[in-house]
C-alpha cells in the first residue's frame, strides 16, 4: 500500500497486516501501485510531485530503484491541471510496455520496459 501524503511511503504488509517494510516513494502523495507480470518490479505513482518510481522487488520488498520518471506539462483546467499528476500505471500483457495515465496533462504515456532499462517511445 502507499501513504497518500507528502514524502510518501510504500508500505509492505504481511498476510496479518503487519508492516514488513517502509520504503520512500521518492515523491509526494503516491496514489497507485502496480506490479509487473513477472512479480519482479513494483511501480509507484506520485500524484502531486508528478513522478513515478520503478523498483526491483526482493522477497516482495522494493530493494533497488530501477527507474525514476518525471513528466512536464499541463492541460486545460486552470486549477487542477497546472502540472503533471500521474495517477496509475499498468504493464502490458507481454510485460514490455508500461502505460502511465497522467491526469495533469491528459496524456497516457507509454514506455518500453525491460529488466535493463525503460525508454519513452515518442
Amino acid at each position: 500500500m502507499v501513504t497518500e501524503h507528502k514524502e510518501g511511503l510504500i508500505v509492505v504488509l504481511d498476510s496479518n497486516f503487519k508492516i514488513i517494510s517502509r520504503v520512500k516513494s521518492m515523491g509526494d502523495d503516491p496514489c497507485h501501485l502496480s506490479i509487473d507480470n513477472t512479480g519482479n518490479y513494483l511501480v509507484a505513482t506520485n500524484y502531486t510531485s508528478g513522478s513515478t518510481i520503478i523498483c526491483k522487488l526482493t522477497n516482495h520488498v522494493p530493494s533497488l530503484v530501477h527507474s525514476f520518471i518525471t513528466h512536464e506539462g499541463s492541460s486545460n483546467h486552470p486549477e487542477r491541471q497546472t502540472s503533471p499528476h500521474p495517477h496509475s500505471t499498468v504493464f502490458s500483457e507481454c510485460n514490455t510496455i508500461l502505460f502511465l495515465a497522467d491526469l495533469g496533462t491528459d496524456w497516457i504515456h507509454y514506455y518500453n520496459f525491460s529488466a535493463d532499462s525503460i525508454a519513452w517511445d515518442q
